[in-house]
């Protein structure tokens, strides 16, 4: 059901309201109904609410002639227009989540009715190897390999997974060795003001 947003009135303004004849309004309205008098005393309860509605209809009348309409700026935020996108994205997201397992489920039972011995044997080759554990990745089987392209070493533990890991991927000693020279050359050149913190450093 569409359901059409309500036009808000703009506020009223009171910091520019002339009250001299806001007041001068209102006492020529009340004036004209009450005399002043004992008798307009309400001694009733019907008495009362007639009261005080013939004065709720005098203020109103009197702020619609002085009080002006305020201006909206561009920068007011717009609360109503947020919350109708708001409504418009959670029921697209609803729609979606609705389609997606409509689309599983039927998937699901489409798989089951015309399910075949190629598809257990599928399902149970990823339930003994499988590469998840829980939401953590699992890494596969390793294997090493000369230049032939013949394996030469298998790694399927942890343990060896993280140090041929480590091995093919961490720079080696000669490596480490050329990188401490080159290091200790460019810092004997460097200046000394070219080097903050608390830690001096020397270029002797």
């Amino acid at each position: 059901m569409d359901l059409q947003q309500a036009q808000r009135e703009p506020p009223r303004n009171f910091r520019k309201v002339n009250w001299e004849k806001f007041e001068e309004s209102l006492c020529h309205a009340l004036e004209a109904t009450f005399s002043g008098t004992f008798m307009d005393i309400p001694v009733t309860p019907t008495a009362l609410d007639n009261y005080i509605l013939k004065l709720t209809d005098y203020l109103q009348q009197a702020i619609q002639q002085h009080v002006p309409h305020s201006r909206p700026s561009n920068f007011t935020k717009n609360t109503s227009l947020h919350q109708h996108f708001l409504d418009r994205r959670n029921h697209t997201r609803n729609t979606y989540n609705k389609a997606v397992r409509k689309a599983k489920l039927s998937h699901w039972k489409d798989w089951l009715e015309n399910i075949n011995e190629r598809d257990i044997w599928t399902a149970c080759k990823y339930a003994k190897n499988p590469l998840l554990y829980g939401s953590r990745t699992l890494i596969p089987t390793l294997h090493k390999k000369d230049l032939s392209g013949l394996p030469i070493a298998t790694f399927d533990t942890a343990p060896s997974k993280a140090t041929a890991l480590a091995e093919l991927f961490s720079p080696h000693a000669q490596m480490l060795s050329l990188l401490h020279s080159k290091t200790t050359f460019l810092t004997r050149h460097l200046y000394t003001f070219r080097c903050p913190g608390s830690i001096k450093l020397y270029t002797e």
